[in-house]
């Protein structure tokens, strides 16, 4: 069921961002679009977690700068008995790009579940439509790519 919302979501999305992203100068909307993204695990001995989502990404007002519409989904895997867990959060998102980076801060639009908002170090990967990076608030720091949907 929640693959299909996510689904359901990523295509109602990116109906809407190709027109808004074509009205934009090339710089302003160099991140903006529509990402996926999934995070390598990130755990510890004990659990798995791993990460994936859809990014929605609009230039703000402001030079370099972006508002994002993030929606996650965490697993969480007990290693010894192999038990998991889905948390899935909906965050709202600033993006500061400088230096070749975008640096993602993200606050809970529902706080549930007792889960972090979350925050992201990306640059560009192997083409413009790919950005490599970091989820930062793990203590692992997660590896994680974003591939442009549109």
């Amino acid at each position: 069921m929640r693959k299909i919302w996510f689904a359901a979501l990523a295509a109602a999305v990116s109906l809407a961002t190709p027109a808004y992203a074509q009205t934009q100068p090339a710089a302003a909307s160099s991140y903006a679009g529509t990402w996926g993204f999934q995070s390598e695990d990130y755990g510890n001995d004990d659990y798995g977690l791993a990460m994936s989502g859809v990014a929605v990404i609009a230039p703000a007002q402001a030079p370099n700068r972006y508002t994002i519409s993030l929606l996650t989904q965490q697993q969480l895997t007990e290693r010894e008995s192999g038990e998991t867990h889905t948390l899935v959060a909906h965050e709202t998102c600033t993006g500061d790009a400088s230096n070749g980076q975008l640096a993602i801060t993200c606050q809970l639009a529902d706080p549930t579940q007792n889960q972090q908002p979350d925050s992201f170090l990306l640059q560009r990967g192997d083409s413009v439509d790919q950005m490599v990076g970091a989820l930062t608030t793990s203590q692992q720091n997660g590896e994680t790519t974003f591939n442009r949907l549109h």
